[in-house]
């Protein structure tokens, strides 16, 4: 049975476990807004203390790194804001989900983001607990270690919504040097990022010990600059305006289009040709090609090439450039993949002509700043198929685990720099109130620049919800 039916038993035990606990506990828990509920408790203040007392000489000369660190993410943490902006602005095409939403479960389901592993019930509850008690917990050493008094600690309840939390004296942590209250705020990311590389190098060592490579995965087919000056032909029709006679076409609702130039044709689909149209001023087109590939419609992950009395496996990328070179041009060859089995013409290489030629292309796809940083640092190969080392029940507990670290590893990076954005409700903008007064001096002139920077962080995020609202309905 699909594991989706078991995450929502548990996801319904949950919230019925939590709601019971609550009313059982009602004298320990804390009403806010009508739908926060703070439990309060004492556990782990004994552990904290001991920490933040019994390393203090490793914690002081960690402050200064934390601090340093801390306005590095405070400066990420913009940059990427203003990139999301433009991407509302650029991107020809609309992302499927608001910009700014809370991390809830079966995200990737319900917004159809296939390029995201399933974020099942399970996930979320494991990856909030460890990356708010990770969090809370730092933010808890560093106020020891500065003598600062912790009143509890606890979870929180936002609605269904799981949180972590340490209760800090803020009477006392107020009255602390401004470089020790921006170590404890700064405290919370820094233990994000160590939590973030932690679980990456274990995501990879699990990785490296339970898939195998079983294919090359392909996203577009070969292709080819074109001059529009020299395109005198589309779909048999002559040209003498591209922008007028393409749109024409358009308008007939054509989605597949042959350009024909020195008398070869290439080939485009209505999506790539728009977006390269947009701009008027584009001299050139990038088009298929026509290879033996894009003619056969090949499609799906490539597994094997073979013709009648040859076989290869392909497993990685350099399989296929080494089986490819035991044929010659005009041989018929057979490629398995995923979606089925295609029979093709081999063609010839243009920069040589005794070389078969297939005409498949590997792109990577522009990504998100937090997707940038996580596959830099990660041993799989976008271009290569994995699958488990074992089938079965063993093969969809290896895929569980390795999609649970993804997780971990992917909100502790978001978490890092959200939680630094100089806005009031993260502990950013407390960090930046506090740079302001140490630069100026004066709480008032302070103050009045924290409001300022809030303002600008409250009109970027509405102007980013509007417009992309605006585009996607």
């Amino acid at each position: 049975m699909n594991f989706l039916f078991y995450d929502i038993i548990f996801l319904v035990l949950f919230l019925v476990g939590t709601a019971l606990f609550l009313y059982k506990n009602r004298k320990n828990v804390e009403v806010e807004s009508k739908i926060v509920f703070l439990y309060k408790t004492q556990m782990g203040l004994d552990t904290i203390d001991k920490i933040g007392k019994r390393y203090p000489r490793f914690l002081n000369f960690l402050s200064d790194i934390v601090i340093v660190f801390g306005y590095i993410m405070m400066a990420l943490s913009i940059f990427f804001l203003v990139y999301l902006v433009k991407l509302m602005f650029d991107s020809a095409v609309v992302p499927r989900i608001a910009p700014i939403i809370p991390l809830i479960p079966y995200m990737p389901e319900l917004f159809k983001l296939d390029f995201l592993p399933p974020f099942y019930f399970t996930y979320w509850i494991i990856v909030i607990a460890i990356i708010a008690i990770g969090h809370e917990f730092a933010h808890g050493i560093f106020a020891r270690l500065n003598d600062v008094k912790l009143k509890s600690t606890g979870f929180g309840f936002i609605g269904p919504l799981l949180a972590a939390f340490v209760e800090v004296d803020e009477g006392q942590m107020a009255k602390k040097p401004i470089k020790s209250q921006l170590s404890i705020l700064a405290a919370g990311s820094f233990a994000n990022l160590v939590m973030a590389f932690f679980f990456l190098l274990m995501m990879n060592g699990f990785f490296m010990a339970t898939y195998h490579p079983q294919g090359v995965v392909f996203n577009m087919y070969a292709i080819n600059p074109v001059n529009i000056s020299e395109i005198y032909g589309i779909n048999g029709l002559p040209v003498n305006n591209l922008y007028e006679d393409y749109g024409k076409l358009r308008m007939d609702n054509i989605t597949q289009f042959e350009f024909m130039v020195d008398n070869k044709s290439y080939f485009g689909d209505s999506g790539i040709v728009d977006l390269q149209l947009i701009n008027n001023n584009v001299s050139q087109l990038v088009l298929y090609d026509g290879s033996p590939a894009y003619n056969a419609n090949l499609s799906g992950i490539i597994q094997k090439i073979s013709s009648e009395d040859r076989e290869y496996e392909i497993n990685v990328i350099d399989d296929i450039g080494e089986s490819l070179s035991e044929f010659k041009p005009g041989d018929e060859i057979t490629v398995e993949t995923t979606t089925g089995n295609y029979t093709l013409i081999l063609g010839s290489d243009s920069t040589n002509s005794s070389k078969a030629y297939l005409g498949i292309a590997y792109m990577k796809l522009n990504q998100r700043l937090v997707g940038k940083v996580i596959s830099f640092f990660m041993v799989k190969d976008p271009f290569t198929y994995y699958e488990p080392k074992w089938d079965g029940t063993n093969g969809n507990l290896i895929i569980f685990i390795y999609n649970l670290f993804y997780w971990i590893v992917l909100v502790n990076f978001s978490v890092m720099m959200v939680n630094m954005l100089p806005f009031s409700i993260f502990d950013g903008g407390r960090f930046f109130y506090l740079s302001a007064l140490s630069i100026t001096k004066r709480k008032k002139k302070a103050l009045l620049i924290f409001k300022i920077m809030n303002w600008i962080m409250i009109l970027i995020l509405v102007a980013m919800m509007w417009v992309w609202f605006v585009r996607a309905f």
